[in-house]
């Protein structure tokens, strides 16, 4: 269960800091962080799915986004 919490946050600055997109989309919006080196990313993909649409959305963030992502750094850390 959700419950609003209070807010200054315009819905247009909420849009602006939320990424829900395309997996193209979520590449071109987290790439400047990975060129800036950021390497983690908190998902919190299961507000109002089913646990299998939150599967598939993970497995798609995995296959598709983050393969993308990856700098030859972050590729010598996690092996």
């Amino acid at each position: 269960m959700l419950r609003e919490l209070p807010r200054e946050q315009s819905i247009d600055e909420l849009g602006e800091s939320l990424l829900i997109a395309t997996p193209q989309e979520m590449i071109g919006k987290l790439a400047p962080h990975a060129e800036l080196g950021i390497n983690r990313v908190i998902l919190s993909m299961n507000s109002g799915l089913d646990a299998q649409q939150t599967l598939d959305a993970i497995q798609c963030f995995a296959k598709d986004v983050m393969p993308h992502l990856i700098t030859s750094d972050a590729a010598m850390i996690t092996q």
